[in-house]
């Protein structure tokens, strides 16, 4: 009985340090995934540059993510670059409990457990894997449904950056008028 409760417990305390590393993943790569949700929304702020190609040509680049992680610090601060942070972590967290949860309640009477799979026959490998799949895709359905609106939460809130800068933009061309 002890070394059922000792199995759980490091099960819990694996789950536990799985949210907490993509929590810290996510955090400090929040500042690319910004640039790259504003850069798919249109919003292109900085203008392209001219620059010669490999065999001499003149070409207009885009900035890199890196220049627009640049433009949102100077314009937002340094805490401008984590807007809809919050959301996202949430949505990620939810993600990851619904995916497990579900897998974990979903349980096939046979070829479940501990089998050595090199005594299985190909009939039974086929039918483990197709068990395998559909907990699987059963896991990933449910984390997409439950962790969904946090993620429009997310997007909306980096949307904000863009109307910020339309609101300044078209004020600065009606000043001008």
């Amino acid at each position: 009985c002890w070394r059922i409760m000792a199995a759980q417990a490091k099960k819990d305390e694996l789950t536990w340090m799985h949210v907490i590393v993509r929590v810290f993943l996510n955090s400090t790569t929040h500042p690319i995934e910004y640039a790259k949700v504003l850069i798919q929304l249109g919003h292109e702020p900085l203008e392209p540059y001219k620059s010669r190609t490999i065999f001499g040509r003149e070409a207009f680049y885009y900035p890199s993510v890196f220049s627009y992680i640049s433009y949102i610090k100077k314009r937002d601060g340094f805490t401008g670059c984590y807007r809809g942070l919050t959301p996202k972590l949430a949505a990620n967290i939810v993600s990851g409990v619904a995916f497990q949860r579900v897998t974990e309640s979903i349980k096939f009477k046979e070829l479940d457990g501990d089998i050595n799979v090199e005594e299985l026959t190909v009939k039974e490998r086929t039918q483990r894997f197709l068990q395998n799949t559909t907990r699987e895709s059963a896991g990933r359905a449910a984390a997409i449904l439950a962790s969904q609106p946090f993620h429009v939460i997310a997007v909306r809130c980096m949307a904000e950056f863009v109307e910020v800068c339309l609101l300044l933009w078209g004020s600065s061309i009606e000043n001008k008028e």
